[in-house]
């Protein structure tokens, strides 16, 4: 899934948690277009609120929230 920055496009990849029996599923992210620093909300399902961790591009997101249906995090700079 793509998420559009003022810097450049960027991708966005869920891995499955190997130690999970079911994949996570993500749904949708708000905002679509936003910039570095800038809150974002991941809603999706199966998400693992004590290993889940948000990459975007190559540079790791801060996450402020996790739970099974929801990602709080901080994009990078």
């Amino acid at each position: 899934m793509n998420l559009m920055s003022w810097l450049r496009p960027h991708k966005m990849i869920i891995y499955q948690n190997t130690n999970s029996y079911q994949a996570p599923e993500l749904i949708d992210f708000i905002p679509k277009i936003c910039s570095k620093n800038q809150q974002i909300w991941i809603h999706g399902k199966n998400f693992d609120p004590k290993v889940v961790r948000v990459s975007i591009g190559d540079k790791c997101a801060v996450k402020l929230f996790a739970s099974e249906t929801l990602i709080k995090c901080i994009v990078p700079t």
